[in-house]
């Protein structure tokens, strides 16, 4: 896209510290290491849409949420939720509410918004790729003259992907209960706040999946231009090699499927290949 770097810059970070935004931003630093994006003069605009604008601001609040989600996970899995709690050492049995698990429920909510929020970015990022105005590119990423769509059809998967990521995104109603006649009229519905995450996180590495082929596509139509650094072009040789470039129009439904599979079972996949 040769998107303008100065966003990611640390001393524009700096003046508004917030500690997801300045991982995030370490975070895609170190993978475009070495790239010539980092040269004067290589962007093509000075403002470039908002999904790769704020990508720092939008990577980072997924970076703040995880980091909450992880202090919550980390108590409850090593707490006790009984009820009663037995004090050997004070030799009493007490009544309490650690079971009940509201803060587990909106860290996983508030996990599920975050990569609603990735989410939205990718689709844009792609929709962006695709469309000569904003990338130079042909239009679709099709190869001219050839009649192909490209990945025009794509496009209506990552949609459709991003809709049902969006309903399962929503937080869990919390409604009154009518248990245990009208004692336990509260409930926190983890249970389902977690389930919904589980599906989030799976919708999320399909449309990475999908947005790793259009990129890669689009760094083999840039050329050399392209210029990647190291990482990168470790990252573009994995996805390479899992999904072959289509010459002609074909099924992408298996390609899809086989990154996203190798996003959900191997991270750090596209660092490493």
């Amino acid at each position: 896209f040769r998107a303008n770097l100065t966003p990611l810059d640390p001393r524009i970070l700096a003046v508004k510290p917030l500690p997801g935004q300045m991982l995030a931003a370490d975070d895609l630093r170190a993978r475009l290491a070495g790239s010539r994006l980092f040269e004067a003069g290589r962007a093509r605009r000075l403002q470039d849409p908002l999904s790769l604008r704020n990508v720092v601001q939008i990577h980072g609040a997924g970076f703040a949420a995880l980091s909450s989600a992880a202090q919550v996970v980390g108590v409850e899995i090593n707490g006790v939720s009984d009820n009663p709690v037995a004090l050997p050492d004070d030799d009493e049995i007490l009544s309490g509410g650690n079971y009940f698990t509201a803060e587990l429920a909106l860290a996983a909510e508030g996990m599920s918004r975050a990569l609603y929020r990735m989410a939205i970015a990718q689709v844009a990022r792609m929709a962006r790729l695709l469309d000569p105005q904003f990338s130079g590119l042909p239009v679709f990423l099709a190869r001219p003259d050839s009649g192909s769509n490209g990945f025009a059809p794509v496009m209506k998967v990552a949609e459709a992907t991003l809709s049902e990521l969006s309903h399962q995104a929503q937080p869990v109603p919390v409604w009154p209960s009518i248990n245990a006649n009208g004692v336990e009229d509260c409930l926190s519905n983890a249970p389902a706040a977690v389930a919904a995450l589980d599906g989030v996180a799976r919708l999320s590495c399909s449309l990475s999946a999908i947005e790793c082929l259009i990129a890669a596509r689009a760094i083999h139509m840039r050329g050399d231009d392209a210029a990647l650094g190291a990482p990168l072009a470790r990252a573009v040789e994995a996805i390479r090699s899992t999904a072959p470039p289509a010459g002609e129009d074909r099924p992408m439904g298996q390609d899809i499927d086989r990154l996203s599979a190798l996003l959900q079972d191997r991270p750090g996949w596209l660092q490493t290949g």
